[in-house]
């Protein structure tokens, strides 16, 4: 009994401490840069500690995981097995939002299409997202999103998502480079990349800096040799 509660107690620490470190993180992901001058530094901040800190989820979670059942193999792996078991779409939904907030640019307030449903994103949450739509507020799983697809149109603030079609020989690194090197693109919000079908031509959906034009970004690209078409 003894060595159980111990192992508990030390779980309760760890989470107690993955909390707190989560927490110190947070607030330097929303303090850190106001104090970075250099644009292209602040932007790449933003992206690096977004997935930096979903990482840290992660890994956090099967930390605690992998604590629970160390300390008692059999019954706490046999509930984790069930568990697993009971909850599987849940646990497939899950890691379609893993890599849905990886590889998208959605964030809160976005204005999304996904099928029949138009809405703006109201929240995130573990295995979904909930949308403010015309029927009140809808909530979709990742697993819907990654079946159906969706179409970004604006944010609540008014801010638009653009998306124009490019083509370049560049690489996706390469592209993404000169994005950095320009205070043009909000990356509050960051640029997505879409390889086309048709070879050298990408799908770059972002919103821009306030006060910014489209045209000034088409005017960029074409310096740099990307040829573009406007989609919306």
């Amino acid at each position: 009994m003894t060595y159980y509660l111990a192992n508990f107690i030390f779980l309760f620490k760890v989470i107690l401490l993955i909390l707190l470190v989560l927490g110190i993180m947070m607030i330097l992901r929303k303090l850190v840069p106001k104090f970075i001058k250099s644009t292209k530094l602040r932007q790449q901040f933003i992206l690096i500690s977004g997935r930096f800190l979903l990482i840290y989820k992660i890994v956090a979670g099967l930390v605690v995981i992998a604590i629970f059942v160390q300390s008692n193999y059999i019954v706490h792996g046999g509930m984790l097995l069930v568990v697993i078991a009971i909850s599987f779409s849940f646990i497939q939904s899950f890691l379609s939002g893993i890599v849905f907030q990886w590889t998208n640019v959605v964030c809160k307030g976005s204005r999304l299409v996904i099928g029949d449903v138009q809405g703006a994103v109201v929240r995130f949450s573990p295995f979904g997202i909930f949308l403010n739509s015309i029927e009140g507020e809808q909530f979709i799983n990742y697993r819907e999103i990654d079946e159906k697809g969706y179409t970004t149109i604006y944010k609540e603030d008014g801010s638009i998502i653009h998306s124009i079609q490019i083509e370049t020989e560049l690489s996706e690194e390469k592209i993404k480079d000169l994005l950095f090197e320009t205070p043009i693109v909000n990356y509050e919000f960051p640029p997505k990349l879409v390889k086309m079908d048709t070879e050298n031509h990408w799908k770059l959906s972002f919103e821009l800096e306030d006060g910014v034009k489209k045209a000034t970004i088409i005017s960029y690209l074409n310096q740099h040799k990307i040829n573009t078409t406007i989609i919306n």
